[in-house]
């Protein structure tokens, strides 16, 4: 969102969401830093991210563009709820952290295909990026 804001000339609109943004991580640092130490810093980063993208947005509905968001976050947000039931369930019966975090991200990406939140083109796309990858990282 931000980068079109630039994008759209609209920089004057730009510096209130950036101000907002740095307020938010230097209290939430003041708070949580003391306390938690660089998880706390994390956390204040994380969060004023998140109130940019969220401002951002918004901005971007309101001024600039308006498109229904709906249909684009349905598919990938009831993966997510997916994997998050899958990761609890693998949690509670005692299953280590690290393995059920692979399993539900396994299950978050077929979640995604059986939703259909991402098209066949999409995961052809990204294989051809692996594939390329991987070419660039074997010697020859």
């Amino acid at each position: 969102g931000g980068r079109l804001i630039l994008a759209a000339g609209q920089q004057s609109a730009f510096v209130p969401l950036l101000i907002g943004s740095l307020s938010l991580n230097i209290v939430l640092n003041l708070i949580l830093q003391p306390a938690l130490g660089a998880k706390g810093a994390a956390i204040a980063r994380v969060a004023s991210s998140a109130l940019m993208l969220v401002l951002s947005f918004v901005y971007v509905q309101r001024a600039i563009y308006r498109w229904n968001v709906a249909p684009v976050l349905i598919g990938p947000l009831n993966a997510i709820l997916v994997m998050l039931v899958v990761n609890a369930g693998l949690r509670w019966v005692g299953m280590h952290w690290i393995v059920a975090l692979i399993i539900s991200w396994s299950v978050y990406a077929g979640a995604l295909v059986t939703l259909r939140a991402v098209s066949a083109t999409e995961l052809r796309r990204l294989r051809d990026l692996l594939l390329q990858r991987i070419a660039q990282l074997t010697p020859p």
